[in-house]
């Protein structure tokens, strides 16, 4: 059952679904989830004052929705929801990476910047992605790592009734 936060010693692993609009159910393999966090281990733990990381499966689903010009941001489909394994020290209660993290703002803004360069320069397409790398990147700028209020799609963060992980 997702959300799931186990801490281990001074390690507190955490496995959700992230995404403006969640699928009833959500299928992964648990070998999938220790091969996420053994990359996690070794990419970001330990290593000069970084406690932890994330990593995601599946974004690329929501990347492909996002750098569509045909999209409808304001109503973005289950399908896109995305795997999000975190490791951080137990004694650090941050919100879900996949929803509050500005590194994935700045994975959209990117990738809707590199489609937007591809297309022809007059077309409306293009325009389109223009506007979505730019909305992307201004998120990214008021988010911050281990925040909880602004998510990557726009929404500000509800106080009452909004479980944060951890």
């Amino acid at each position: 059952m997702l959300p799931r936060a186990i801490n281990y010693g001074g390690c507190a692993v955490s496995v959700e679904v992230a995404g403006p609009n969640l699928p009833a159910t959500y299928t992964v393999v648990p070998d999938t989830i220790r091969t996420l966090a053994g990359q996690i281990i070794n990419e970001c733990v330990g290593r000069a004052s970084r406690v932890g990381g994330f990593a995601t499966l599946d974004i690329e689903k929501l990347i492909d929705y996002v750098v569509d010009p045909s999209s409808d941001l304001d109503r973005y489909s289950s399908s896109t929801a995305f795997l999000t394994v975190s490791i951080t020290a137990t004694n650090r209660k941050e919100p879900s990476p996949g929803n509050y993290d500005p590194a994935i703002a700045d994975t959209l803004a990117g990738a809707a910047r590199d489609a937007a360069m591809r297309l022809p320069a007059a077309g409306s397409a293009r325009l389109t992605l223009v506007r979505r790398a730019t909305n992307f990147r201004s998120r990214a700028m008021v988010m911050s790592v281990g925040g909880s209020t602004y998510t990557w799609w726009g929404e500000r963060a509800r106080k009452v009734g909004r479980r944060l992980w951890g």
